[in-house]
């Protein structure tokens, strides 16, 4: 119904929405919301081009220094008290070469220092890595077959393993390439992308048909209010049809988006692709022939399928807004708003998404994710220094049943013209109980780009020097130092993972001595004599016939040890029985998960609109089972 017309109109919306975000706003007399945001991307970008070098001259000195403090969940977590831990890193690009020293300390003592030296162009073909603590030499390290493409192309396949994706989830049949992350970063370009996103706009809405006008919408956020004038236009096929041919074409046009979507993709065969899915047909609901754009100041701001599904966009005198709601009666209610207020040459930022069921991986969900920016206001856009003050929240639910987990980061940012100081806090909320996950600070200096050049062979270690190198004392006082400071021994640590057969369990042979299964009378009675006591479950594990399993087995296992086997049995076989089969089928076959029915803070459980809701599915006759096991789980819970 809604939810297909919303997916067969989600290319034109993404765009439009990304521009109703970014696109920039003339106004003559004072910089806007919308504008101080286009102007902080901008600085982002190229901050973030400079400090990695695909900026510029390449001539970058700096020294940063993270210190963190584990705080009472950690050590909780772990079992003991886990002590600060420092980083300091050190990095210059000059000429062509790139130099970094790291330093690591716990506990105000210090663990690792080490040197590297490689060139930037990889002409050379070797990294140089000194191990301070080990030699005054670097090991030169071939590097000429891995080279920052290289590297990055490793990536995707990471991805892949772990959330088993394919090539076709990640972009549509077509795998990504490596070198298309560096070559986007040389060729962000905000205002150009901005301006070919409002010519994709422009060009959809040159493509709707007549409108009627239907009056005005107020939408209120956060203190900002805007007027919008709304028109309706009526959906077809061949409107739709008009609308995404004209988002394409304009895309296909779009030269400054093609320059971030570079690398080895055809561009051409990139943006077909994407659409292809809503080319080959459409089909709108009857009840659905609707649909209602919004204007503000004259210019196109959003479109919404009703009042429940719509994004709407405004720069107005308060402050920039910029909202998009769904609720589909498939995947239920989610919000993404963002709203800016401007403070002279500084912002206040809201951001807010929560999704429809929460953003699942596995057994952890997470439900409302909060940034709020206060004072913001960049400094240096050239290295990215800026002020503010930022809190930020995310609220997480880990395995069925849990309680809500709140995780909340609060965080002051200073920076000059040469330096970002800032500090900030990690703080775990469970239920009325707050408790520090951790604390930091972190330093960014920049200094003067001295000069650096690559070793010369006499500084670098022959192969039998790096052999003795890790067979000598230096070693062993590396070791030592490092278990000293940390509390574990590094060599007994390094021996068990090198020869981890020493620890292994042996398992006795069958000349080895029988084993005693006295205290594991189940297993005992499978292993030796047949009878596994899974096997006297039903199908859906709701029953378990005592009565036969123990006339089976006193057939066969011996008489003095029938009581502990009793004994075992009773208390082992509740563990696996399922005690909530209906609302296990009335989630799997009807889609009600009755965890949707408690409130954000898992309190308040509302049981008249779960029954209300269940009735209209599931059987009749399963009802009063079904009504017991809730309110047995509820009262539990």
């Amino acid at each position: 119904m809604k939810k297909y017309l919303l997916r067969l109109l989600s290319c034109c919306v993404a765009v439009a929405a990304s521009a109703c975000m970014l696109s920039a706003c003339e106004k003559e007399n004072k910089e806007s919301a919308k504008d101080l945001l286009i102007n902080a991307a901008e600085s982002t970008s190229l901050s973030l081009k400079n400090t990695i070098g695909l900026a510029g001259d390449k001539k970058i000195g700096s020294k940063v220094q993270i210190t963190v403090d584990p705080g009472e969940f950690i050590d909780n977590l772990i079992g003991k008290d886990i002590k600060e831990i420092s980083i300091n890193d050190e990095l210059k690009v000059k000429g062509g070469v790139i130099g970094n020293g790291l330093g690591i300390n716990y506990d105000g003592k210090d663990l690792v220092d080490v040197d590297t030296v490689a060139a930037l162009n990889q002409s050379d073909g070797n990294m140089y890595i000194k191990i301070n603590d080990l030699s005054d030499k670097y090991i030169k390290v071939p590097v000429e077959n891995y080279e920052i493409s290289d590297i990055l192309s490793g990536f995707k396949d990471v991805i892949s393993t772990t959330y088993s994706l394919s090539d076709s989830d990640l972009m549509y049949n077509k795998a990504i390439p490596a070198d298309m992350v560096e070559d986007a970063l040389k060729n962000i370009d905000i205002k150009g992308i901005v301006s070919d996103i409002d010519g994709v706009i422009t060009a959809v809405e040159k493509s709707l048909p007549d409108t009627d006008a239907s009056g005005e919408k107020t939408v209120k956020k956060n203190g900002i209010e805007a007027v919008f004038e709304t028109k309706k236009i009526k959906m077809t096929d061949e409107v739709t049809k008009k609308c995404v041919n004209a988002a394409k074409e304009a895309l296909l046009g779009s030269e400054n988006i093609k320059k971030v979507v570079s690398g080895d993709i055809d561009y051409e065969e990139f943006i077909n692709n994407m659409f292809a899915p809503y080319e080959s047909k459409f089909f709108l609901d009857n009840d659905v022939d609707k649909v209602t754009l919004y204007y503000y100041d004259g210019e196109l701001s959003g479109l919404g399928i009703d009042n429940k599904n719509y994004f709407v966009s405004a720069d107005t005198d308060e402050g920039y807004m910029f909202i998009l709601k769904s609720d589909n009666e498939d995947e239920g209610k989610s919000e993404i708003s963002l709203t800016a207020v401007p403070d002279g040459d500084k912002l206040n930022i809201d951001l807010r998404v929560r999704p429809n069921k929460g953003l699942s991986v596995t057994s952890v969900s997470v439900g409302e994710i909060s940034v709020e920016i206060d004072g913001f206001k960049m400094v240096n856009k050239d290295i990215g220094t800026f002020n503010a003050d930022i809190k930020a929240g995310v609220s997480v639910s880990a395995g069925l049943g849990l309680q809500l987990v709140n995780v909340v980061y609060d965080a002051k940012c200073k920076g000059d013209d040469r330096s970002q100081d800032e500090t900030g806090e990690l703080f775990i909320e469970q239920g009325n109980n707050t408790t520090n996950l951790l604390s930091y600070q972190y330093n960014y200096e920049q200094t003067d780009a001295s000069d650096i050049k690559l070793p010369s062979d006499s500084e670098c270690l022959t192969e039998d020097e790096i052999l003795s190198m890790f067979s000598d004392d230096k070693l062993s006082a590396w070791q030592d130092k490092i278990s000293d400071a940390i509390g574990v021994d590094i060599g007994e640590k390094l021996s068990e993972m090198i020869s981890p057969e020493s620890n292994s369990y042996d398992y006795p042979s069958d000349e080895d001595e029988k084993v005693d299964y006295d205290n594991d009378p189940l297993y005992d009675l499978v292993d030796n004599y047949g009878i596994d006591f899974f096997d006297y479950y039903n199908d859906d594990f709701t029953e378990f016939d005592m009565e036969k399993f123990l006339s089976d087995a006193q057939k066969v296992y011996p008489k003095e040890k029938m009581d502990k086997l009793k004994e075992s049995i009773e208390e082992e076989y509740t563990y696996y029985i399922n005690d909530t089969p209906n609302l296990d089928k009335l989630n799997d076959e009807y889609g009600i998960d009755y965890w949707e029915y408690y409130d954000d803070e898992l309190v308040n459980f509302d049981m008249d609109k779960f029954l209300s809701d269940a009735q209209k599915v599931y059987p009749k006759d399963k009802m009063n089972d079904l009504k017991e096991e809730i309110e047995a789980e509820v009262s539990e819970y």
